[in-house]
């Protein structure tokens, strides 16, 4: 009796992280500076680890996420915890581990898109889940970025309220036009090294949509052809046996 209810809400584990990245995104705006924003956050990690993990089959990539995500948050609780001058250093830090942590998300979420057998509403949307982690590490590089050098971005320091909340707000904005090719122009990068970062995350985001839309429309076909054959051999095998029998050959 159980085992239909788990296996319908195992199969939107993709859909619902979805949603709540989607959230993240929409409630950023509104809520800077607030601590509200970094649980939520932490949540939406949380998540994400949870959905990896349950998609991944591989214990040393299941042992990476648990060391990467542990490692993240100690270094955001002791930010947290311990303000002071230098304590934007152990946020980097935490920055960092889980940018790292999200890279292998993305690894596992492929290994399971790639692995599966057919084209699944989980499918689609652990495709869209790896597509948002993308654009989510380079909006911390990004941050990272202008925060040891803001000259790297023509965004003033004046834009940035709170600045560590209100950076990531605008660079996972910059990062979120920039892997869909949109790029209004508001924002954009100033020095060279940064100007090529934008533009590797430009050719990622347009190579995988085009990569891996076009593969999965291939599964969605192949899986459709498999079924119309497998739906109408039984057809034809009952057709054949309600024949008369033929006439008997002359030996």
């Amino acid at each position: 009796m159980l085992k239909n209810p788990f296996s319908w809400l195992k199969s939107l584990r993709f859909l619902q992280l979805t949603v709540f990245i989607l959230l993240l995104f929409l409630t950023m705006p509104f809520s800077i500076g607030h601590p509200i924003l970094s649980i939520f956050f932490q949540l939406v990690l949380v998540n994400v680890l949870l959905v990896s993990l349950s998609a991944s089959s591989l214990p040393k990539l299941r042992l990476a996420m648990l060391g990467l995500w542990l490692l993240g948050a100690v270094f955001f609780l002791k930010y947290t915890l311990f303000g002071g001058p230098g304590a934007y250093r152990d946020l980097l830090t935490a920055w960092v581990f889980y940018m790292m942590l999200l890279a292998v998300s993305i690894a596992a979420t492929l290994v399971y898109i790639a692995r599966s057998r057919r084209v699944t509403l989980d499918t689609i949307f652990a495709a869209v889940v790896a597509y948002f982690l993308l654009s989510i590490i380079f909006a911390n590089f990004y941050a990272i970025l202008f925060f040891y050098q803001p000259q790297a971005f023509n965004l003033p320091l004046s834009s940035v309220p709170n600045r560590p909340h209100g950076l990531m707000t605008e660079m996972l904005y910059f990062s979120l036009i920039t892997i869909v090719g949109v790029g209004f122009g508001d924002i954009v990068p100033l020095l060279p090294f940064p100007r090529m970062v934008v533009a590797v995350e430009a050719v990622i985001g347009h190579f995988y949509i085009t990569v891996l839309i076009a593969w999965l429309v291939g599964m969605f076909i192949s899986q459709a052809l498999i079924s119309d054959v497998e739906s109408v051999l039984p057809e034809e095998q009952a057709a054949l046996e309600d024949l008369p029998p033929g006439p008997d050959l002359p030996e």
